[in-house]
């Protein structure tokens, strides 16, 4: 299960990580715990939730309480142009768009629901939570980080066969 959440969870890296961090800085380098409000080292569910809510607003851009995949879209797209995407993350970032919002989109119905979206918040910190402490922590994060790059590399090598 783990395994297929990988685009999810290189989503959220990209918006919990510094603009240069996913390609040139070492993990050490990463800020992945600004999420930590309270300070203690570590993310909590409550955190983390936190942050969801925030990018539930920041998405549902017509505040009608569902965002629809061009809501969806738009911050990440934002993203995207701000870290200069080559053509090939370009692509792979299209596919993690797709993939999530259909995954998250549990009744089909074309629109992500913020009980959807909390649902999945409360899911991707339950499977970055690799020691399943109830926190994630920086090692967690640099650990799926190195395995998210893994990950695009093999298929920017696939794709290029």
């Amino acid at each position: 299960m783990k395994t297929l959440l990988l685009p999810l969870l290189a989503a959220t890296l990209l918006l919990v990580t510094p603009a240069s961090a996913t390609d040139k800085k070492p993990a050490s380098a990463m800020k992945p715990l600004t999420l930590d409000t309270n300070q203690d080292g570590k993310i909590a569910l409550s955190e983390a939730n936190g942050l969801a809510e925030a990018q539930f607003r920041l998405y549902d851009g017509d505040k009608s309480g569902a965002m629809s995949e061009a809501e969806y879209r738009k911050p990440l797209d934002e993203i995207a142009k701000l870290k200069k995407f080559d053509a090939a993350k370009k692509a792979a970032e299209e596919k993690v768009i797709k993939s999530s919002f259909t995954r998250m989109d549990n009744d089909s119905n074309g629109q992500i629901s913020k009980a959807e979206f909390m649902s999945d918040a409360e899911l991707r910190h339950k499977t970055m939570d690799l020691d399943n402490d109830g926190f994630v922590t920086t090692k967690e994060v640099e650990e799926l980080h190195k395995k998210i790059v893994e990950a695009q590399k093999k298929a920017a090598a696939a794709a290029k066969k």
